[in-house]
């Protein structure tokens, strides 16, 4: 059931990305930067999807969670992340459901960072 409210929850969650708009004015060039794209989190992994285009990260990559008083950072390598801004949350409620979901299912450990 709560399995069923996450995936729920994190798909209205994660929606646009309102940096697009900057991205494409700064990288006209750069394949993907044009395109719309969504991230899911579920019990396989973090998957992404654009037109014509799907990756899925196993939960088995994310080496570090870290979160900010702004963000998580699932943390891939010393250079990659996968940035997921709070502001995204309607409430403490889906906020907390985010961070209990990520921990269970990264099972690494995770810092926070005061600032």
């Amino acid at each position: 059931m709560m399995t069923v409210f996450l995936l729920f929850a994190f798909a209205l969650i994660i929606q646009r990305i309102s940096t697009m708009r900057k991205a494409r004015r700064h990288f006209p060039n750069i394949i993907g930067a044009n395109e719309e794209f969504e991230i899911y989190f579920n019990q396989l992994g973090i998957e992404h999807s654009s037109e014509g285009a799907f990756s899925r990260l196993e939960w088995a990559i994310v080496k570090y969670v870290l979160e900010t008083k702004q963000h998580f950072f699932l943390g891939l390598g010393p250079y990659n992340a996968v940035i997921v801004p709070k502001r995204l949350f309607s409430d403490a409620l889906q906020l907390d459901a985010f961070r209990g979901f990520v921990h269970r299912r990264a099972g690494v450990g995770s810092e926070t960072v005061k600032g």
